[in-house]
């Protein structure tokens, strides 16, 4: 299960694999779904993607699992490498 906050308030609760939490006004992050490995990072800063698109691949229990965004926008920041373990929560990409 997952949920999508804003600031303090849950906005929606549901069966989805990825969180998006705002950074701030403009910004917002995804997130791991669950404690991986990241295998190959599929987007650049700069680049725009759409609602969905996968930005991650993380291996976790033997599968590759893809990390869709949960909202379009453009690539801020990229907060992982490839080879880097990350806990589920964790911010994957940055998104304006």
């Amino acid at each position: 299960m997952c949920l999508l906050t804003l600031g303090t308030d849950c906005l929606v609760r549901g069966n989805c694999l990825c969180q998006t939490y705002p950074n701030d006004a403009y910004m917002k992050q995804i997130t791991a779904m669950m404690a991986g490995i990241v295998v190959e990072v599929l987007v650049k800063p700069g680049d725009s993607i759409g609602d969905n698109q996968d930005v991650v691949i993380l291996e976790s229990m033997k599968m590759q699992l893809p990390v869709p965004a949960n909202s379009s926008g453009t690539v801020a920041e990229i907060k992982v490498l490839p080879g880097d373990f990350v806990n589920e929560g964790d911010p994957l990409v940055t998104l304006n």
